[in-house]
């Protein structure tokens, strides 16, 4: 996860996520620091996905 000028956001690193090896059409993504965003609440960001064999179609915030 970057900020609006793409840098890092400290805590939101790609190497700071838990790998999803599932097959879902549901599945949260989560930090080893925790899954809460509150201080990126009203702040634009940018996501970056890295994917292997894997596709996305669709992806949601929920407060």
């Amino acid at each position: 996860m970057h900020n609006a000028k793409g840098v890092t956001i400290p805590g939101n690193a790609f190497l700071k996520s838990i790998s999803i090896d599932r097959n879902r059409t549901v599945q949260e993504v989560q930090w080893y620091r925790g899954p809460d965003l509150p201080p990126l609440a009203g702040v634009p960001v940018r996501l970056h996905f890295e994917l292997r064999s894997a596709n996305l179609f669709i992806f949601q915030f929920i407060a």
